[in-house]
Parts: C-alpha cells; structure tokens; sequence
C-alpha cells in the first residue's frame, strides 16, 4: 500500500508524507502502515531516522530515491551533522541507511535523538499558518517543514511569524480524527528580541541547507576571540566576564524564549562558557552553537554599523539605557563609561575598521563608590554630578551593576576613590585636595586611565 505515497514537497520531513497518507487514504490500522513503512520497531522519529534502507524498498516505485536521498532530504540530519566530527557523520549516515542491530542498540552508545544531540526541546511538531495558507493559494497539500522542526526554531524563517505546536511527538499526528489543541509558541518579549528569534530560524534554516559554512563563527576559538573583541574579556583568571555575557545574551534573547527552549545560563560554567572554553571531548549541541553565533553575529553588525563606540549591552545607537560618557585615553584610544556601568577602551584602525573594545575595572569601581557614597547619606544629585551622570543614568548604573561588583579588590578601588572624593569635597575642588594629600591621588591616578573631570586636578588632565 506505501506505493502510493505521494511524492516529497519541497523541505518536507518524513513523517509528513507518511501522515499525509493516512490522513487523505483513511488507513484505519495505522500501526500495520507504520511498520509496513518504517519497519518493526523502528518508530516514527522526526530528528534521525534509522532503517531507510526499508524505506527506499517500500518507495521504490513511486519516489525512486535512494536511502541516502531520503535521509538528506525528508531528515534534519544534514543539520546535525554540521556540527558532528567526520567519523561520528560518517558513522550515524551509516546507521540512518542500514537498521541498527540489537548489539548496537544495547551496546554503549544509546540511539536515541537526546544521545545523537537531536533533541527538539519539548517544542513538538511545528507549522506556520502562513506557509499553510500559501499551500492552499498553491493548490498542494499541507505539509510539515523541516526547517521549523528545528531546535529552538519558533517564528517562520521566511515569513517571520511565530510557529504553532500541533504535539509533542510524531506518534499523535497519525491519528487523523483525534481533535488536536494546538499552541502557538508566541512568548512576550520586545521587537529587539523576536528579532533575535527570527534570527535563530533564518541561521538554522540556513544551515539545513548549506551546513557548517553557515556559521560565522563555527569555531569555539573565533567565538572566543570575538567575545573578547567586543569587550567581554575578563581581568581575572576566567576567559570572558560570564557574569555580564549571562546578563546580556538573556536581554537579547528574552527570558520567556530561553526559558521554552530550556537554555536559561547560569552563572558558574553556563552553557555560553561551554560554548566558547569548553574543553576538548565536550558534546557539541546545536542550539547553544546557533544561539552564540546569532548574538555575535548581531552585535558584530550593529558595531560595525556603529559611527562609535557603542556598549556591547545597547540595543542600537540611541539606546537611552546605554548613554556613553567618552574621554580620551593614551595611545589614540578613547575610554567609554556607559550608564549600565560597563567601562571599556575603545580603538579602531586608521580606515575606522578592526574595532575593538577592552574592558576596564572603571565601570565597577565607580557604581561600586557610588553605592558607598549613597550608603553615606550623600544626595544623589551630587553623586551624579561627581561621576558626570545624570540622576536617572545612576540610578540605573547603580541597579543593575553595583550590586554585582562585591569583589574584595573592587571593593578595595571603591573606597580608595571614596576617600579621594571626600577629600575633595572637603578641600572645595581637586587643586585643594592635591597639595592637601598628593599621595593619594598619585594611587588614585595610577588605578584609572581615566576620572571625571570633577575628580581630575586642573594640571593633571589631558
């Protein structure tokens, strides 16, 4: 009876074609096509389908495709297999066209789509209602695309709308005239962040079709050396500041999204570390990959799109959470302070090109003074104008960074500038407290390439 299947549309995955059957012939004993179809045993995975040998007999006369046709073409396994080493490609193509005997199915390596790294993330079967209405426009059938089955695709690479669920597996889509709930995988967040959603279903697609090339940075070493190109670097033993990374791959994601796909990073050794210092034998998954590559490539092209320099945290330019205050620095750099309390150096080549940004103890140490000034009682109109920020910018700088800057060493810096800011005020202005203590704002200058003016003495700034 399976010589009637219908031929494959385009990018449509196995099981749709197979329920495409049952559904318009009315195959009442689902189970006997199924086996008929898949084999015994086999089940109906949408991920890596074993035993396509059986398959390409049973379609033999009306499809004419070979069993690795059909595994690169109606299975997600040319997506997986971007991010596999040759021998474990070569070695599950092998599985995917031969049916596993039982030694391989009891042995050590467990087959399942969680141990191949093909997990779906509880997001079920997946379909755009766009597509479906532009079948119906097209006369063809409704399908199920493989790109929207993807791990963590929730919006429709080419229509940019968010995905519907029609299950958890494969197995209930069989039964045609069970009434389904389906949910449509909409998750609040704001349009920066669908944005960055949509993202991850244009890479993933893409990567279906073309592979590993599709990837900008494929590399854990190119996604470390970008992070530390953006200013994620750390001053500790670490490699990247995971703190602030966490922080800002969450904002441009949305909470709500990494929490559907069951990837929120937490700090120590999160999944964003993985990505980029993890060690060799490490278990490559797919979606932290994709997800890391999204985020980099984006900031790469906002700050190259930049006319200067721009916090790694900022949403564009105009980021009013993101005001830069911008002092220059030796060497022909500059030294940005952001509002959020991120502090960097900033550089780029003669042709405005190579950008790079370095992060400095600033940022920390001032929201950390300043928390200790307000913790004093001082009003927080003065505090502002110390630092040169206005009272909502500190407000901000203090929220969302003071707090994370309880380092023994940054709390040390934090008083040293306490001291020299009380002094200061005290003598009426910077000259006053210079001759008063010359000693201790030779400490204060040698820890901070760059001060506020109102903390600098007028013979010392540049």
């Amino acid at each position: 009876m399976t010589i009637l299947l219908e031929f494959p549309l385009p990018d449509e995955v196995l099981v749709s074609v197979a329920a495409a059957y049952v559904t318009n012939d009315e195959v009442h004993d689902v189970a006997a096509f199924c086996r008929r179809l898949f084999g015994d045993g086999i089940g109906m995975p949408v991920a890596i389908v074993t035993n396509l040998r059986h398959v390409e007999v049973e379609t033999r006369r009306t499809w004419g495709m070979t069993a690795a046709e059909i595994r690169d073409r109606l299975t997600l396994f040319p997506y997986y297999a971007a991010f596999w080493s040759k021998a474990k490609v070569d070695f599950v193509a092998g599985v995917c066209i031969q049916e596993p005997d039982r030694e391989t199915l009891n042995g050590p390596i467990p087959w399942s789509a969680n141990a191949l790294g093909t997990c779906v993330y509880g997001l079920g079967i997946r379909y755009c209602k766009a597509c479906w209405y532009q079948d119906d426009a097209e006369g063809i059938r409704r399908y199920w695309r493989r790109a929207h089955q993807l791990p963590g695709v929730v919006t429709c690479h080419v229509h940019g709308c968010a995905l519907t669920s029609a299950g958890a597996g494969a197995k209930g889509m069989f039964t045609a005239r069970r009434p389904r709930t389906d949910t449509l995988l909409e998750t609040p967040g704001s349009p920066f962040q669908r944005a960055a959603r949509h993202e991850v279903s244009v890479l993933s697609a893409a990567i279906l079709k073309d592979g590993a090339a599709a990837l900008r940075f494929g590399d854990s070493r190119e996604r470390l050396d970008c992070l530390r190109s953006l200013g994620y670097g750390a001053s500790n033993r670490n490699l990247i500041d995971e703190d602030r990374l966490i922080h800002d791959v969450i904002h441009a994601f949305g909470k709500n999204y990494l929490e559907l796909v069951h990837l929120v990073p937490k700090a120590p050794r999160s999944w964003l570390y993985a990505c980029v210092c993890g060690g060799r034998g490490q278990r490559k998954k797919s979606l932290p990959i994709v997800l890391m590559d999204v985020f980099l490539s984006t900031l790469v092209r906002r700050m190259e799109a930049s006319p200067g320099p721009l916090c790694p945290g900022a949403e564009s330019q105009d980021d009013l959470q993101h005001r830069l205050l911008i002092s220059d620095a030796l060497d022909d750099r500059f030294h940005c302070l952001c509002s959020c309390g991120h502090s960097f150096l900033f550089e780029e080549d003669a042709r405005g090109q190579n950008r790079r940004l370095e992060p400095t103890s600033a940022g920390p140490d001032f929201a950390r003074a300043a928390a200790i000034l307000d913790e004093k009682g001082w009003p927080r109109e003065t505090i502002a104008r110390v630092f040169g920020v206005s009272e909502r910018s500190l407000a901000h700088w203090m929220r969302f960074r003071a707090e994370a800057s309880v380092r023994k060493v940054c709390l040390e810096r934090a008083r040293l500038l306490v001291r020299w800011i009380e002094l200061v005020h005290r003598c009426g202005g910077t000259d006053g407290a210079l001759a008063e203590n010359g000693r201790l704002w030779r400490s204060v200058r040698s820890l901070w390439a760059s001060l506020p003016q109102d903390l600098t003495p007028l013979d010392c700034r540049d």
